[in-house]
């Protein structure tokens, strides 16, 4: 009796033991990245892309528009001012924004550093809806630097 239960005992030490060293085998085969190839010929593993991180290069935009004309459109900009403008005390329009270049214009949808969820556009919105507003009194931000007359 004492035989049949060393021999239980050991048989189901050995299953476990078995169990465990296939598990772990086989995890150690996914971690490594083994790259056996499946039935279909193509790799075993899966392949992981990281997208790098992009640094967004902030530059300085001038609103080349007039009174009526959107803020938040990026054609509405140039890296320099028109010929006899500039941005003055008057605070009645946007004058200098700060955003990325994409493709020669502003980047309106690019995400602005030392914020949660805000964009160039937000913040220019934000900046025009206290300019519309008969009580507002406009404040500059990360993205909006400067004002001028109309």
């Amino acid at each position: 009796m004492l035989k049949k239960q060393i021999v239980k005992k050991t048989s189901l030490f050995t299953l476990i033991l078995a169990f465990m060293v296939t598990t772990v085998a086989a995890n150690a085969s996914v971690m490594n990245g083994d790259n056996e190839k499946g039935k279909d010929g193509g790799k075993g593993k899966t392949e992981q892309v990281e997208e790098a991180e992009k640094t967004l290069i902030f530059i300085t935009w001038y609103f080349t528009g007039g009174e009526g004309d959107d803020p938040t459109d990026p054609n509405n900009y140039s890296t320099s001012l028109p010929p006899g403008q500039s941005c003055d005390t008057e605070i009645e329009l946007i004058c200098q924004i700060n955003a990325p270049n994409q493709g020669g214009k502003p980047q309106m949808d690019a995400p602005v550093p030392g914020t949660t969820g805000e964009t160039v556009e937000t913040q220019i919105r934000d900046v025009q809806d206290e300019l519309d507003s008969p009580n507002g009194t406009p404040h500059k931000n990360a993205t909006v630097l400067e004002f001028r007359s109309k």
